[in-house]
């Protein structure tokens, strides 16, 4: 074969695949404007779902119950065993004293829920009582 054409092949590929690519970017920003129209943007709405403020919400109570609760050396005692279950990567805003409140936190509800519980199943079905009770 003659350098000439092979030269020629060569570039005529080059181009192809150019083509291709510039075909394949121009057909994805046709479906991305197609499709923005439907799709919610984050410029749009810098609010945040409500599932991620009630997480950040629980964390600052957890954290600044932790606080209160750390100044107790019981309960620094109790912490140390669960430093194993903080990642790494939560090192910088959890805290073995976060679990501790957690626990808790989690027993005292569980308690006044089966309280509740408990009452309703004493008191008779009557909702005036009920609410005379509360």
């Amino acid at each position: 074969m003659d350098k000439a054409l092979i030269i020629q092949l060569v570039i005529i590929f080059i181009v192809l695949i150019f083509a291709f690519v510039l075909l394949s970017i121009v057909s994805t920003f046709r479906k991305e404007k197609r499709i923005n129209d439907f799709a919610m943007s984050k410029k749009a709405n810098n609010e945040l779902p409500l599932f991620e403020r009630l997480y950040i919400f629980f964390w600052k109570r957890i954290h600044s119950i932790s606080n209160k609760l750390g100044k107790s050396k019981i309960i620094l005692n109790l912490a140390t065993n669960y430093e194993k279950y903080i990642l790494t990567t939560e090192e910088n805003y959890k805290s073995s004293i976060d679990y501790i409140t957690v626990k808790i936190l989690s027993t005292i509800v569980s308690i006044i829920l089966e309280l509740i519980l408990t009452i309703s199943e004493i008191l008779p079905n009557n909702i005036i009582i009920l609410v005379l009770f509360i």
